[in-house]
């Protein structure tokens, strides 16, 4: 996982982000997920499963 978000954090581009293998390339963001990543790295994640 902290290979992952290394990964993510050192990025310049989002791969795949071309309409041909994701057709929902529009909604990729290269900010949003370093964001993301760099959360995850400093506070962890944590997971619930909810009951219904």
């Amino acid at each position: 996982m902290k290979t992952f978000l290394k990964r993510v954090l050192e990025s310049e581009k989002v791969s795949a982000a071309n309409k041909i293998p994701c057709k929902n390339f529009r909604d990729h963001s290269l900010e949003g997920a370093k964001e993301v990543a760099k959360k995850v790295s400093d506070e962890g994640i944590l997971i619930l499963e909810i009951i219904s």
